[in-house]
């Protein structure tokens, strides 16, 4: 039987248009990930698989070849594993913005000053009379700290419209008057979950308009939400800039509770033989409450949508927020509110409960933790587990983001053998600095994403691009990641926003950095015997370079060519040529 679902399956492979051909390299320069032999001259694929990889003209090598397997001479162009995004959001990049990062970028509101961000709020009004509703990007979170903004700014230039100005952070939105009432939010709606997700609230218990943290933000997303036939058109397209900068697989760490509207049009791509990459989906909880139906939901996910290159293993938790609003949850209070420490979405043991319950379903944990409370207790909860268990859990468990992390817990993380997933065009400080300086203060602000203190403490660290918006697309781009994991400073430039340490034993190295981008990104998703790395055996994932990553310095990596992309043995873009 199973012979006959095989062939039927690779029958349908071949009309949706997932022809994979067989072919060799030769005079190449083939970086394996094989840290013990990096560099091989030649390599073998037959449909979907690397049939060898070494030297030409060995007995493996002829026997290796087949006939009809066409054979290129790269003329020592470099070749290496196709990249692992670890965490990521195509969908939101398709939902937030034109689709466009020069005009996304253009629109953004100014910062860091508060009067010229209303002026050009006053601006847009008088240009756009007819616009409802009106959801607009990004406001700058530093320039309305500590107290936040008030929904009274919005209502004087907008008295009936409903308007929703999300921030720079990607955690928190600014709302009028009108648009609360048409989310139905007053004094009476309560908090999806104390200090993490809020109504900011003035003395009377009335909602100020500030509404923090992804449990409240979903109240947005349909809003948010383009048409169908827009939203296809710049999924597409952001799945297209990734595969053609060399993405073979990526994490999607979550859709602000639009699973259903994202992962229809994920599998639709997926069925009609269009998806260029590897696409592991997620449920995302945000509230406590969602914890009960989280099995069941990826279950769920997988029946309705899982096909061919999307899968559905994994559950990612917003465990706690984000500093640049107060909602991390630190050990020791927050510089700019010494009453806030942020907070938790649930205690230690329940979530080592949950831990004990996805490991039993064989199913994957991804955490969101940027505080460093928040990392100690999701610590907490996989030593509980491994105690109750009598071993360690079965199931990848992942610690996403770590930007400030207890020198204690740096070990535990290697002792628990937990994946760190990080996410380094965030390393130079640019993207949340300001803010983060407010409420952390220069002694934390300046120590965060340790990544090379995590790297030495033995974890398997993970690399990740974490974008939600369309002016980000360009950090999609893992040669971004590499350069500015290697560097600690933003690859675009600009101002230095405050005196940041140079801090170079963070730094990776580009083979370390690889490793984070490419096999280290497949065992955080539980896929390391696939693919990764360049083996006989694995997937035909690969990417060919048109130019060389080993002879720039490292300030220029973000500038890297690519000539060719494959996955599961295919061209995804570009030419073998």
């Amino acid at each position: 039987m199973w012979k006959w679902v095989i062939a039927i399956v690779a029958l349908w492979y071949a009309a949706a248009g997932h022809t994979a051909e067989s072919f060799a390299f030769v005079n190449a320069r083939i970086y394996t990930g094989d840290e013990h032999a990096a560099f091989v001259s030649a390599l073998v694929v037959q449909n979907d698989r690397i049939a060898y990889v070494g030297e030409r003209g060995t007995p493996e090598w002829t026997r290796a070849l087949q006939p009809g397997t066409r054979v290129y001479d790269l003329r020592r162009r470099v070749v290496i594993p196709g990249f692992v995004d670890g965490h990521t959001h195509p969908a939101l990049t398709a939902m937030f913005g034109s689709g466009d990062p020069a005009i996304d970028e253009r629109d953004n509101l100014p910062g860091p000053d508060r009067a010229e961000t209303l002026r050009w709020l006053r601006r847009y009004a008088k240009a756009h009379p007819q616009d409802s509703p009106i959801i607009l990007s990004y406001w700058d979170v530093a320039s309305f700290l500590p107290e936040g903004p008030d929904k009274r700014d919005l209502d004087a230039i907008w008295p009936t419209t409903p308007v929703a100005v999300l921030d720079n952070s990607g955690h928190s939105a600014w709302l009028n008057s009108a648009m609360l009432r048409k989310l139905r939010i007053d004094g009476h709606t309560p908090d999806v979950s104390s200090d993490i997700s809020v109504y900011v609230r003035d003395a009377n218990g009335e909602p100020t308009g500030w509404i923090k943290e992804w449990g409240t933000l979903s109240t947005l997303a349909p809003l948010v939400m383009p048409p169908r036939a827009q939203f296809r058109a710049r999924l597409v397209r952001q799945l297209n800039y990734l595969a053609g900068h060399g993405v073979t697989s990526l994490f999607d760490g979550g859709n602000m509770g639009m699973e259903d509207a994202v992962y229809t049009e994920v599998s639709r791509l997926d069925r009609a033989g269009k998806l260029p990459l590897r696409y592991f989906g997620s449920y995302q909880v945000f509230a406590p409450a969602q914890l009960d139906r989280a099995v069941p939901e990826i279950r769920r996910l997988q029946a309705t949508y899982g096909g061919p290159e999307l899968r559905f293993d994994t559950v990612k938790l917003m465990y706690d927020g984000v500093f640049e609003i107060l909602t991390a949850a630190m050990l020791q209070p927050y510089a700019s509110d010494p009453a806030k420490k942020g907070g938790i979405l649930v205690d230690s043991h329940r979530l080592a409960q949950f831990i004990q319950q996805l490991d039993r379903e064989g199913l994957n944990l991804h955490i969101h933790v940027v505080g460093d409370r928040a990392t100690h207790e999701a610590l907490d909860a996989v030593e509980e587990s491994t105690q109750s268990l009598g071993r360690p859990p079965r199931i990848q468990i992942t610690l996403a983001h770590l930007q400030i992390v207890d020198a204690p817990d740096i070990a535990r993380l290697g002792h628990l053998k937990v994946n760190a997933n990080m996410t380094p065009h965030w390393f130079g400080g640019t993207q949340f600095g300001r803010a983060g300086l407010v409420t952390l203060g220069a002694e934390r602000a300046h120590r965060d994403e340790p990544t090379g203190s995590i790297w030495r403490s033995g974890v398997n660290v993970s690399f990740s691009s974490d974008v939600t918006s369309s002016d980000e697309i360009p950090r999609t781009n893992p040669f971004v990641g590499l350069e500015m994991a290697m560097t600690r400073r933003d690859y675009a430039g600009g101002p230095d926003l405050y005196a940041r340490p140079a801090m170079p034993e963070e730094c990776l190295s580009l083979k370390q950095s690889l490793a984070a981008y490419t096999l280290n990104g497949a065992r955080q998703l539980g896929i390391a015997a696939e693919t990764g790395s360049l083996e006989a055996g694995k997937k035909a994932d690969l990417v060919v370079m048109a130019s060389d990553p080993f002879a720039v310095p490292a300030s220029r990596l973000h500038a890297a060519k690519i000539a060719a992309v494959v996955m599961d043995g295919r061209v995804t873009a570009g030419s073998l040529q």
